[in-house]
């Protein structure tokens, strides 16, 4: 190296990233992806969260970032409904808490806590 030369500068080492910003892109015949597809769909979680979770599983590895990504929670429709209600429920709570209409406001409250303690723990069954 010619001395009269100053040095490259030395490349920053990659640090982990709590992100999944790295994309592994694969070829897949088209009765493969097909079938992740289905599996996928199966299970309530989109392609790569599946994956994501068989490569996991398979490799016996454990990364909250990679699993908290996984499977979105599917809300059927009659938790949506209650939900929905729910929202209601705690619109009329404030109103009425505000006009000073105390047992109002707590009524309503207690209307959408009975609803919610029961959709929130089916939730916790489902995953």
């Amino acid at each position: 190296m010619d001395p009269r030369k100053t040095p490259p500068a030395k490349r920053p080492v990659p640090t982990v990233k709590t992100s999944l910003a790295n994309v592994l892109g694969i070829r897949l015949t088209p009765d493969l992806r097909a079938r992740v597809a289905e599996a996928a769909t199966a299970s309530g979680a989109s392609d790569s969260a599946w994956l994501r979770q068989v490569a996991l599983e398979a490799l016996g590895v454990e990364s909250p970032v990679d699993a908290a990504s996984g499977r979105r929670v599917r809300v059927a429709p009659e938790d949506q409904a209650a939900l929905a209600a729910c929202v209601r429920d705690l619109g009329e709570a404030s109103l009425a808490a505000q006009a000073g209409r105390t047992r109002e406001a707590v009524d309503a409250v207690e209307r959408a806590r009975q609803v919610l303690v029961p959709v929130i723990l089916g939730f916790e069954r489902r995953t």
